[in-house]
């Protein structure tokens, strides 16, 4: 006897769009590749400066991290 099996998937619609509530949360980074002592006077994530202790400088160490 032949046994004979099949699926059918179709996407019907698809919607995207921004969250309108986010909870916050605390994420830690780390940025390499600097020059040794450079001073980062902005930090973008997708386009929203989330640089830190703003008016305080940010100074890379010997190593560009």
């Amino acid at each position: 006897m032949y046994d004979s099996s099949s699926s059918y998937e179709s996407l019907v619609s698809s919607e995207r769009r921004s969250a309108e509530f986010m909870r916050q949360t605390t994420q830690q980074f780390e940025i390499r590749g600097l020059k040794p002592n450079e001073i980062i006077t902005k930090i973008e994530f997708d386009g929203i400066d989330i640089t830190l202790n703003a008016g305080e400088e940010i100074i890379a160490d010997d190593h560009g991290v």
